[in-house]
C-alpha cells in the first residue's frame, strides 16, 4: 500500500463502515503515512465529513501536520478547497 495504512485508505475512500471498523480493532489514528499525513488529512482534504468526525471522535490530532508538504494541517486543507462544512467541525474542535 506505498506506505499508507488501510485507515488512511479507508478514510480516503470515504469508506465509513470499514474506518469505524478499524477504530473498534486499536488502528492507529495519527500514524503518518509519509508526505501523505495522517487520515485525517486525507478526510479532510477530500470533503469526508463524517470520516473527519468519526477520527476526531477517536483521538486524532487536530492540528496534526503533513511535515512533507510545508507542515499544512487538516484545516488548512479543507478551507483552501472550500469545504466549508469540515472547515467549521475543525475549527469548532479546536483547531488552530
Amino acid at each position: 500500500m506505498n506506505g499508507k495504512t488501510p485507515l488512511y485508505a479507508a478514510s480516503v475512500r470515504d469508506i465509513e463502515k470499514a474506518v469505524k471498523l478499524l477504530l473498534e480493532r486499536g488502528a492507529d489514528v495519527n500514524k503518518q503515512c509519509g508526505p501523505d499525513g495522517t487520515a485525517l488529512y486525507a478526510a479532510s482534504s477530500r470533503g469526508h465529513a463524517r470520516i473527519v468526525e468519526l477520527l476526531l471522535d477517536n483521538g486524532a490530532y487536530i492540528d496534526a501536520q503533513i511535515e512533507f508538504v510545508n507542515h499544512v494541517t487538516p484545516l488548512y486543507s479543507a478551507s483552501s478547497q472550500g469545504y466549508e462544512n469540515i472547515t467549521k467541525l475543525l475549527l469548532d474542535r479546536g483547531a488552530d
